[in-house]
C-alpha cells in the first residue's frame, strides 16, 4: 500500500514562493546575458568600432578591426567604405606631415600616393557592390577633388545627392568644388541649399564667407558670414584664426559694411590655427 505523507507547512517552501524564486532567478540570468551580450557587441569588430578609431586617428588599430571583421565578409560594402576612409585619411596625414610640400606638384594627380590609390580601390569596390552607398560616393568625391579630378568628383557628389538630396556635406563640398571650378553661381546655389537644411552649420557659413570674400567680391556679404561663423564658436576648426584675421582686416577696410549682428566672438578665446582647407592655391 502506498503511504501518503503530508507536507508540513513548517518545513520547506510553499509552491508560490518556489515559483517567485524561480522567476526572479530567471530574470537575473536574462539581465546578465543581455549585459554580457551588450559588452561583446560594444567590442566586436564592426564598421562602427572602426569609425570610432578613425575619429581618434588610430588608423592602424582601425585597419586591424576591419580586417578581423572582414573574415568571410570581403564583399561587405560598409567595411570597404571604412577601409577606404582609413587609407584616404592616411594619404592626407602623409601630406600634412610633409607640410603639403608634394601636394599639387603632379598636374595630373595632386594627391599622388599609394595611400590615396588604395583608398580609391576600396571605395570603388564598395560602389561596385552597392551602387546606392552614398558614403562611398561621397568619399570618392572628396578623394577626386583632392586629386584635382574635378569632373569625376562632381559626378560622385551628384550621385550622393541623387540618392539623398539632404546629404549636407555633399552639398557643401559640391559648393567648394564649383568654387574651384570657377562656377560661382552654382557654388553659391549649393551652399545655399545646404544652408536651408542646416542654418547653423559652421562649414556653410565659412565657405560662403570664403566665396564672397575671394571670388564674388562682396565684402559686405563676406563679413556677415564670417561674423556668423565666428559667433558659432567653432573651437575645433583649424581655420578659425584665418577667418578671424580676414574679418578684422575687412572691418578696418570696409567699416560701412560692419555687420549689424552681434560680434560675440570678440569676447571669446580663439583656438585653432591654419588656413582654409580649400583655400590652397591650385592650378588646373
Amino acid at each position: 500500500m502506498i503511504q501518503l505523507y503530508k507536507i508540513s507547512s513548517s518545513k520547506g517552501l510553499s509552491f508560490p514562493v518556489v515559483l517567485i524564486s524561480g522567476i526572479t532567478a530567471a530574470f537575473f540570468l536574462l539581465i546578465t546575458f543581455l549585459i554580457i551580450r551588450y559588452i561583446n557587441l560594444g567590442w566586436s569588430p564592426t564598421a562602427k568600432s572602426a569609425q570610432d578609431l578613425i575619429n581618434k586617428k588610430k588608423y592602424a588599430e582601425a585597419l586591424a578591426v576591419i580586417e578581423k571583421a572582414e573574415k568571410g565578409r570581403e564583399d561587405n560594402a560598409l567595411l570597404l567604405v571604412e577601409k577606404g576612409k582609413v587609407w584616404f585619411s592616411l594619404a592626407l596625414e602623409r601630406e600634412h606631415r610633409t607640410r603639403w610640400k608634394n601636394y599639387g606638384k603632379d598636374e595630373k594627380d595632386w594627391l599622388n600616393s599609394q595611400e590615396a590609390d588604395k583608398a580609391e580601390v576600396y571605395l570603388r569596390k564598395a560602389v561596385d557592390i552597392d551602387p546606392e552607398n552614398k558614403d562611398a560616393h561621397y568619399l570618392l568625391g572628396l578623394l577626386y577633388m583632392e586629386k584635382g579630378w574635378f569632373s569625376v568628383a562632381e559626378t560622385e557628389f551628384l550621385s550622393v545627392l541623387r540618392i539623398d538630396r539632404k546629404y549636407v556635406n555633399a552639398l557643401i563640398n559640391l559648393g567648394v568644388l564649383y568654387t574651384e571650378m570657377k562656377r560661382f553661381d552654382l557654388a553659391e546655389q549649393e551652399l545655399r541649399n545646404a544652408l536651408n537644411l542646416e542654418p547653423d552649420n559652421t562649414s556653410v557659413a565659412k565657405n560662403l564667407a570664403y566665396l564672397y570674400r575671394f571670388y564674388l567680391d562682396k565684402p559686405d556679404s563676406a563679413m556677415v558670414w564670417a561674423n556668423r561663423y565666428l559667433n558659432y564658436e567653432p573651437e575645433n576648426d583649424m581655420d578659425i584664426n584665418y577667418v578671424r584675421n580676414e574679418l578684422v582686416e575687412m572691418l578696418q577696410r570696409y567699416p560701412e559694411y560692419t555687420p549689424k549682428e552681434p560680434m560675440t566672438w570678440k569676447k571669446q578665446r580663439v583656438k585653432g590655427r591654419g588656413v582654409l582647407k580649400y583655400g590652397k592655391k591650385k592650378t588646373e
